[in-house]
């Protein structure tokens, strides 16, 4: 028998409007084989000696290093695989208790994580554009859940 999940909850707005504070996420804390593009995974921030922890969509696989980000950040971070920590596998949503969703990530995963990649300046209207594709785009797969 399954173990039931240990929910931790989030406190920041990066992943908004798809993850918001409030909400519960359980993450599979040994994760093994390969990741992918659209996944949100938790790393340590690669800041110099920092104890902070950031939940973020896998945007691009490069090598051996992920380059993740926040849907809603302005800058992403390049991870090695020793900085992560975890990947999510169940949301369940604020003000919404019993409402447990397993999170895989699909197609339109991929698209947010594409989309995000184009939020990133020095091309300010097509970074402005995409940015908001990626609130639409989020509120609609937090609908889905």
């Amino acid at each position: 028998m399954e173990a039931p999940p240990e929910w931790l909850p989030i406190e920041g707005a990066s992943m908004s409007p798809f993850l918001a504070p409030g909400d519960l996420v359980a993450l599979d804390w040994s994760p093994e084989g390969a990741f992918a593009t659209g996944e949100i995974i938790l790393g340590r921030d690669p800041g110099a000696h920092s104890q902070r922890f950031v939940l973020h969509r896998i945007l691009r696989l490069d090598g051996t290093r992920i380059l993740s980000k926040g849907d809603a950040a302005f800058a992403g971070e390049l991870l090695e695989p020793g900085q992560i920590w975890g990947k999510l596998t169940h949301v369940r949503l604020r003000g919404k208790p019993g409402h447990e969703k397993a999170f895989r990530a699909g197609a339109l995963d991929r698209l947010l994580a594409y989309l995000s990649s184009l939020c990133v300046p020095p091309d300010r209207l097509r970074a402005r554009i995409a940015r908001k594709a990626v609130r639409a785009l989020g509120a609609v797969r937090r609908r889905l859940l």
